[in-house]
């Protein structure tokens, strides 16, 4: 049989590896590669698999193809990350971006994967890129937010979520996320929000945060976030009975060990609340007890939950400043 090369046959390959996942996949686009070498799709997708295999641990199928390591014997601890996976990631997003300087996924993806590995110049030079190639690429402009926002550069990073607010696509509510960066599209008016509350615009980040809510999918682990940041703003307005419904909401399906909140402060937010509306006085010191309570059982120093001194240090430290909290939330209640 003939070995055929050639752009179209690369193109059959790409085509035949979007039926399948992971390595399957991959040999798809090596295949694609040995077809046509020149040819940037099959390398910016490998870089894509290469970078959506997050747990730097060991995995059954990847690891391998990237590292030619051998599986670690069974029940033998394997914490290191996987050797050259970040390499091989950015040799894959590299190359595509070699091939076709034009190619505005790529340098995304590229931007995308530096930012989540802690190299924002990098990351910055890289979402540059693709929106210099297209000034209308959105996820580009969120992302470039993050890391602006990371670096405290909070009044350049406001002004790409504005970009990146502008360019949601009118049925944001109905597709919920992007195909690019897999972000949900009520991430960008909730980070906007977010910033908006930091810089003190407390008024417009009510309004962002509004939008983030109207678009996010109605599911308890993504509603949690911007409702207990609604409510936190709507406290540092002094609308404190409207801040305690957003807690109260946030919290009433929460999952803790699955959620992103706090148990603890989302507990001493709705005290704060309480005490400042005059009560029930026994919901709100059960909330100051709760927090103290969740605190002060970290400090517990035994075989299930072993602590440092440091880590002692710092939670004694805590336990002060929640006490001092609940005691000035008293106070107000008291004088209320």
């Amino acid at each position: 049989m003939v070995f055929k090369t050639g752009r179209k046959y690369a193109i059959t390959w790409c085509k035949k590896a979007e039926n399948y996942s992971s390595v399957r996949a991959l040999k798809c686009y090596d295949e694609a590669i040995k077809r046509d070498p020149e040819f940037a799709e099959p390398w910016f997708s490998k870089g894509i698999i290469f970078a959506r295999s997050e747990t730097w641990m060991w995995d059954d199928e990847i690891s391998p193809y990237i590292a030619g390591m051998a599986k670690p014997r069974r029940y033998e601890k394997f914490t290191g990350p996987i050797a050259n996976n970040y390499v091989e990631t950015l040799k894959c997003f590299d190359k595509a971006t070699e091939l076709d300087p034009k190619f505005v996924n790529a340098w995304f993806a590229k931007g995308n994967f530096y930012w989540k590995h802690d190299d924002d110049g990098k990351a910055i030079n890289c979402l540059d890129e693709a929106i210099a190639l297209d000034s209308k690429f959105e996820p580009a402009w969120f992302v470039k937010a993050q890391v602006l926002d990371f670096l405290g550069r909070l009044e350049e990073a406001l002004k790409c979520y504005d970009k990146a607010t502008a360019l949601l696509p009118t049925d944001a509510k109905e597709k919920r996320y992007d195909e690019h960066g897999r972000y949900y599209f009520f991430d960008r008016w909730y980070g906007k929000a977010y910033l908006l509350s930091e810089l003190g615009r407390h008024e417009e980040a009510l309004k962002c945060y509004d939008k983030a809510l109207e678009i996010c999918p109605l599911r308890a682990e993504l509603l949690e976030r911007p409702l207990s940041k609604k409510g936190i703003t709507l406290a540092k307005l002094g609308r404190h009975e409207e801040a305690l419904k957003c807690y109260d909401e946030a919290t009433k399906e929460v999952n803790y060990r699955r959620s992103k909140l706090d148990p603890v402060e989302m507990d001493l937010a709705k005290a704060d609340a309480l005490s400042e509306l005059g009560g029930p006085q026994e919901r709100m010191l059960k909330c100051y007890s709760v927090a103290i309570t969740m605190c002060a059982d970290k400090l517990v120093d035994n075989k299930r939950n072993p602590v440092s001194e440091y880590n002692w240090e710092k939670g004694v430290k805590k336990l002060q400043e929640i006490c001092s909290q609940a005691i000035n939330g008293l106070k107000k209640y008291n004088d209320y």
